[in-house]
This record gives C-alpha cells, sequence and structure tokens, in this order.
C-alpha cells in the first residue's frame, strides 16, 4: 500500500497498490479500527501518488509524469497537467493548499518541489541532501513538513524538511521497512490541558498483539478497570509456559508490554504460540483472556 492520505471532509482513509498482474492501480479504502483494506475500485492509470485535498479532492501522479484530479465517490479521474518530473510522494499543506512533491527518479533523487495545481508547473524548493528518494510526505503539527526515506527491504527513517530550502534531517528510525505513506488526523475539536482527564477503561480487555506476525518482537496491550493483580504469560502450542512477561500489582487504566521472542536468553523458533492475561481486581473481579500470536523468521 502506498500514498495512504485522510479525507479531511468524512476521515476516510484511502491508498493504492499496483496490481500484480495488469499495469493498473487499485483504488482501496481502509479501516482504521482493524487495517481491513476494501478495493473501491481499479484504474487504467498507474499511479505514483496521491494526497487529498482540504474540499476532499484527491490529487494524483502518474508514471507518465502526469497531474490527475481524482473524486474518491466516483472514481473519475481529470487530466490537469503534464508535470515533466516522476513523483514518489504528495502531499498538500493544510494552511495554504499547496502540493508539495518529492521524487522517483535515478539523478538528484532527493529533490523537492511544488507543484502548480491548475498549471502543473513545478518550482524547485531544493534537495533533502540525504541522497536518498523520499518515499512519503506528511504535514504534521504546525504544518511542519515530514516524510520517510529507505527502500521496501530497509527500515525507514523519519524526517523532517525545511520547506525553505528542502534540506531534511534525520529524527529517527520507525521500525518498520518500506513505509511508503504516512497520514495525519487533525482534530477540529480543541481540549484544553486543563479539561483532560485521565482515561480509565470500563471493562477488562485484552488486545491483539501488534505486529502480527512478527520478528523478532512484539507488543502485547491490555485494559483494567480498576487496580489488580495481572500476570501475563506466553505458552507454546503444546501449553508449555515459555515466558512469565508480568506478575504484580497494576493500577487502573491502559498498559502495554514488548516480548522480544525469548526463552531464557535465548531466542525461540517460529510457530504459533499464546499469550494469557489473568488478573484479579480490587474488587474481587476476575478476568481471563488468552489470544493466539505468529511469530515468523
Amino acid at each position: 500500500m502506498k500514498s495512504i492520505t485522510i479525507n479531511p471532509v468524512n476521515n476516510e482513509i484511502y491508498a493504492f497498490e499496483k496490481s500484480s498482474f495488469t499495469p493498473t492501480s487499485i483504488f482501496v479504502r481502509i479501516n482504521s479500527s482493524d487495517g481491513f483494506g476494501l478495493s473501491v475500485f481499479e484504474s487504467e492509470l498507474v499511479f505514483t501518488a496521491m494526497s487529498f485535498d482540504i474540499d476532499g479532492t484527491i490529487y494524483l501522479t502518474t508514471s507518465d509524469k502526469r497531474l490527475y484530479k481524482l473524486n474518491p465517490a466516483t472514481g473519475d479521474t481529470t487530466f490537469v497537467a503534464n508535470i515533466g518530473i516522476n513523483v514518489g510522494a504528495l502531499a498538500i499543506e493544510p494552511s495554504t493548499g499547496e502540493l508539495w512533491a518529492t521524487v522517483d527518479e535515478s539523478s538528484e533523487n532527493d529533490r523537492v518541489y511544488k507543484i502548480d495545481k491548475t498549471t502543473g508547473d513545478t518550482t524547485r524548493i531544493g534537495r533533502t541532501e540525504l541522497n536518498k528518494k523520499t518515499r512519503s510526505l506528511v504535514f504534521g503539527p504546525e504544518d511542519a513538513l515530514y516524510g520517510t526515506t529507505g527502500e521496501e527491504a530497509q527500515v525507514s527513517i523519519l524526517v523532517e524538511i525545511d520547506k525553505s530550502n528542502g534540506m531534511a534531517t534525520e529524527i529517527g528510525s520507525v521500525g518498520f521497512r518500506g513505509v511508503f505513506g504516512m497520514a495525519f488526523k487533525y482534530d477540529s475539536t480543541a481540549v484544553s490541558v486543563e479539561s483532560q482527564k485521565p482515561t480509565v477503561p470500563h471493562q477488562f480487555e485484552l488486545s491483539q498483539n501488534y505486529p502480527n506476525p512478527f520478528n523478532p518482537s512484539t507488543t502485547i496491550s491490555f485494559a483494567i478497570p480498576e487496580n489488580a493483580n495481572v500476570k501475563l504469560s506466553v505458552y507454546s502450542l503444546l501449553g508449555e509456559e515459555i515466558t512469565t512477561l508480568l506478575n504484580g500489582d497494576l493500577s487502573a487504566g491502559y498498559h502495554s508490554i514488548d516480548w522480544n521472542s525469548l526463552k531464557n536468553g535465548k531466542l525461540i523458533s517460529s510457530g504459533i504460540y499464546f499469550y494469557s492475561i489473568n488478573a484479579t481486581g480490587a474488587s474481587g473481579n476476575k478476568f481471563i483472556s488468552t489470544k493466539k500470536m505468529i511469530l515468523l523468521k
């Protein structure tokens, strides 16, 4: 999946993937709660990048160096202009509506541009000076411009790009390979710091680990609505206890713990494992739940 983007009108999430069988692109809507992707339509255009505008229109670029507008409801595309560059990532600055782009080319592959959404004219801002392709772009808080570098088999690096000259500063690893899309959701409702209160869950809950499948580490999250004694353990497919991740008293709230697939200091083999929580609340309420996870190497 590439160029994940959020519709600011209704907060729906979209991305695209290139078909494995034909030179086409598949437009996908993504469920934010579980990551499930639903194919909306297939286009004969070969997309290279796309981004929502503030009015809910999508601007997209194609492999033949053209700029289009896309109606996500109907799938209709409108040709805007030839742009003369092979775009690798797009982002629209929320406060100005300006379209920013990076390139997917062999020479000077770290260039940063602005693209006129009416004429397709490009203005070169500069280079990130990282000598790497910027694979995704997104505007974050206060319209700061961020991106990621790193190919599909490489762990991606988050960078911040100076909008005045295109130079980038590496922030750090995101921990995942091939991050070719980022999106930032703006909250239209401002909440003062004074009015914020700690969130306490209404019930016990054990969440699915993430990522899953994983290699070599994963995060297990759970919620307890009251102070409780909690034991969290990992078991093999045969029921052997591999390790106890947690065994003690915790306060009410949301908690998470990482497991690096170790047993007695040694990495365990690939396969199916289970993690189980056994919690007893201060009121005497008990909660037991088990979920499956998969280790792949």
